[in-house]
Formats: C-alpha cells, sequence, structure tokens
C-alpha cells in the first residue's frame, strides 16, 4: 500500500514509447495488461483508453480471485461482486490516488505551474481592465447621447 510520497516514485507516467507501444500493440514495449501484471497511470485521465484497459483487467481479475474463495474469511456480499459494483469502488479510490498523485510534483512542474498561473492572473489583469474601459465608453456614449437628445428636445 503506497500512498504519500512515494506515490509519484513508484508509479512514475509512462513514458511516450510505452504509451505508443500500448496503442502499436508492440510486446516490448506495452505493459503487460494482464492480472497481476498491469498498473494505472495517474498522469493520464481515468478515460484514458490505457487506464480503461487496466480497469478492465482490474475488474476481471478481482472477481476471479472473489469467485476462487480469496475473501472468504471477510467475504464481500453478492451485490457487490458485479463488473458495476467494483467498477465504481475501482473509480472512487482512483479518483482519490489520482489527487494524491498530483500533489506530489516536482519542483519543475511547480515552477512551470507558477509561471503559468502568473500569466494567467496578468491575463485576468488586463481582460478586467479592458472591460471596464468598455463599460465607461459605452456610458460615456450613453450620457453624451442622452445629453444631445436633451438639447434637442
Amino acid at each position: 500500500k503506497v500512498i504519500g510520497p512515494q506515490l509519484r516514485e513508484q508509479y512514475p507516467p509512462l513514458t511516450e514509447e510505452e504509451l505508443d507501444g500500448f496503442f502499436e500493440e508492440i510486446p516490448q514495449f506495452m505493459p503487460k495488461m494482464a492480472p497481476g501484471k498491469f498498473r494505472f497511470d495517474f498522469s493520464l485521465l481515468p478515460s484514458h483508453t490505457y487506464n480503461q484497459a487496466a480497469r478492465d483487467v482490474f475488474i476481471t481479475s478481482f472477481l476471479a480471485e472473489v469467485q476462487n474463495g480469496a475473501y472468504s474469511q471477510d467475504p464481500i456480499p453478492q451485490e457487490h461482486r458485479t463488473r458495476m459494483a467494483v467498477g465504481t469502488a475501482l473509480a472512487t479510490h482512483l479518483e482519490y490516488l489520482r489527487k494524491e498523485y498530483k500533489k506530489q510534483r516536482s519542483p519543475e512542474d511547480l515552477a512551470m505551474q507558477a509561471r503559468r498561473d502568473a500569466v494567467n492572473s496578468r491575463k485576468k489583469t488586463v481582460s478586467t481592465r479592458v472591460h471596464a474601459t468598455e463599460v465607461w465608453l459605452l456610458l460615456w456614449q450613453t450620457y453624451s447621447y442622452w445629453k444631445v437628445v436633451k438639447r434637442l428636445c
């Protein structure tokens, strides 16, 4: 059970070669998607094809283990032995692990995020100033219009 600072070290993101190999099904690069030989990539979305394949393997192997009596000392109720129930429980746990994984960023990631935040902050400031100027011009034009209308009437 690895949760905490070691999560990112224990489960690094797939390399581009591994991911390309997965899609091209190249055996030397493709992480094995078999019971006991699969992993999730927490840097990818849960809906990513790779994580969906890992999810399917996990559900199938987990249900097979339950069927073979792996959890007979603390039995799992029958209503929780469906693909849907196991998938939902897994999705909830993976969401938690993904949040933990995101917390553990490298110094480079943190610096990049700080730069992005600074740029976005400047964009918001400029956008707000432009919007305020547009509102002011609109009000001035409206005021000027009514001033002219008053004089004409």
